[in-house]
């Protein structure tokens, strides 16, 4: 029985397309790879009792099968598909029809490692059906390869929002969330390294995070850099221990006041919603800092821990260099209301992080 592969020997270095002399399965319209350039009447007769190939949908059919043919014979006859698939979608078919082939091909490039081909495939095959779930998959697939994962999963998401519980799409989201997980915590690791670990002046030390949530709030775009002028921009992070809330800035230059930023924060008569007092307006803000806050990466520090106030007029680098100040992976800062009640309790507290009370 003949099970459609390769003859091992002489007969394997055959050109599975050729019509070589004597070769019986070229002329074979039961074992025939492809259609004849020139006429066949037994091959017309019986492709033309299957796919009616006097209609382009009965050739595009017939040029798909055989692509599907060769797909499925493996890594070497990958090229040949993706020539069958081109030739049916080279014919004047139905969108449905042709969103099939474009995502065919597109599961050939894949194979092939073509990732921008087969996402310009997959983008064709959405076009004339957007239904098509192979094609969203096989988007994200090909987006993954180009290392677009953020766009690989919403190819992921919106195959879903026509088939909510396929398992294929489902397992290949988690992958994918899994992946930019890695890829965000990797970013993570080199922005820390390189604004961080590393001082920006000599005479600026860093330690470790004061918080372990503080690491979440940086990505690439946020770290600390230098600008055209030589003034270093930090993020920043505002606390409001009062109400248990933070402010993020990702970029504070170290030639900016306090008041500068905290005008911008809490104008007047304009009120935070977690404000419930509606007290936090920049004039009745205080700035604190802790020195000696957490243990510098490098040495040792020059004195236990305590609060300072920050004058509003002091700038960002002032802080920096102060001879007891260690940045906690980036600047951070407390705001109080003055003469407040709580203002009081925060001065009285003691100073916790998570190496503990000190």
């Amino acid at each position: 029985m003949r099970d459609g592969s390769l003859m091992i020997g002489a007969a394997a270095d055959v050109d599975p397309l050729g019509d070589a002399e004597g070769d019986w399965e070229s002329e074979h319209p039961l074992f025939m790879t492809r259609i004849s350039d020139h006429s066949n009447e037994k091959l017309m007769a019986l492709q033309e009792l299957k796919y009616g190939l006097s209609e382009p949908e009965g050739r595009a059919d017939c040029y798909k099968d055989q692509g599907n043919y060769f797909f499925q014979k493996g890594p070497k006859f990958y090229k040949q598909a993706r020539e069958w698939y081109s030739k049916a979608i080279a014919e004047p078919v139905d969108s449905d029809r042709l969103s099939v082939y474009y995502a065919n091909r597109a599961a050939v490039e894949l194979k092939l490692e073509n990732y921008r081909r087969a996402l310009e495939d997959c983008e064709s095959s959405v076009k004339h059906n957007a239904s098509n779930i192979k094609a969203h998959f096989r988007a994200a697939k090909a987006l993954c390869g180009l290392r677009r994962y953020s766009e690989a999963l919403s190819s992921i998401v919106s195959g879903l929002s026509f088939a909510p519980s396929d398992s294929e799409l489902l397992l290949e989201k988690k992958k994918i969330e899994q992946k930019i997980q890695t890829v965000e915590e990797e970013k993570n690791r080199r922005v820390i390294k390189k604004g961080c670990e590393q001082p920006i002046r000599q005479n600026i030390r860093i330690g470790p995070y004061l918080f372990e949530f503080m690491s979440e709030y940086l990505t690439e775009g946020t770290r600390p850099y230098e600008d055209e002028y030589g003034a270093t921009h930090w993020p920043v992070l505002f606390l409001y221990d009062e109400y248990h809330q933070t402010d993020f800035v990702k970029d504070f230059s170290e030639l900016h006041t306090f008041k500068q930023h905290l005008q911008e924060m809490f104008p007047e008569e304009v009120y935070c919603d977690w404000d419930r007092r509606r007290e936090y307006v920049y004039h009745r803000l205080e700035v604190y800092v802790v020195v000696n806050h957490v243990p510098p990466l490098h040495g040792r520090a020059k004195g236990p821990p305590r609060k300072v106030r920050v004058s509003l007029t002091t700038t960002l680098k002032q802080v920096l260099e102060h001879a007891e100040y260690i940045v906690p992976g980036y600047p951070v800062f407390y705001v109080v209301v003055s003469d407040s009640d709580f203002k009081k309790a925060f001065l009285k507290r003691p100073i916790e992080t998570r190496f503990g009370v000190r």
